[in-house]
């Protein structure tokens, strides 16, 4: 069983439930949209359950190394002529537009997609250590 999150991930989460049944809905990777995890989606049996409960102590940082980590764990495809151009993650504004899919996405191990490199233990709590502790541009 998955831990209770802190607040602020709460809150992303119910962002990115929106989200999906806004549209986003479980479209492939491939055609251009992020998946979003929904009831009919199983998580992958290896996808850790380490959602920070709380922000960390340093708090992660946008240009301490979360926006080096997007850029280039992410924006290879979250670009102009990438798969998934249509959802950029090219600077600050985008990435804190997109946080609660972005959230729900690493967290379930559904993003970045097994061909694209995966986050290494320290970068995946950077990063959801970040989203936790809401984003900031810092």
């Amino acid at each position: 069983m998955r831990p209770a999150v802190a607040p602020v991930a709460l809150a992303l989460f119910a962002a990115a439930a929106l989200s999906a049944l806004a549209g986003c809905g479980n479209a492939s990777h491939a055609g251009g949209d992020m998946l979003v995890a929904g009831a009919d989606m199983a998580m992958p049996e290896n996808c850790p359950s380490d959602l920070p409960p709380a922000c960390p102590t340093p708090e992660p940082s946008w240009d301490g190394g979360v926006q080096a980590l997007i850029d280039a764990k992410c924006v290879v495809c979250h670009q102009a002529g990438g798969l998934a151009f249509d959802k950029p993650f090219t600077d600050y504004t985008k990435v804190y537009a997109s946080r609660g899919v972005m959230l729900d996405q690493v967290y379930s191990c559904y993003m970045p997609p097994p061909d694209a490199g995966q986050l290494d233990p320290s970068e995946r709590q950077e990063l959801l250590g970040w989203f936790v502790c809401g984003s900031p541009n810092n």
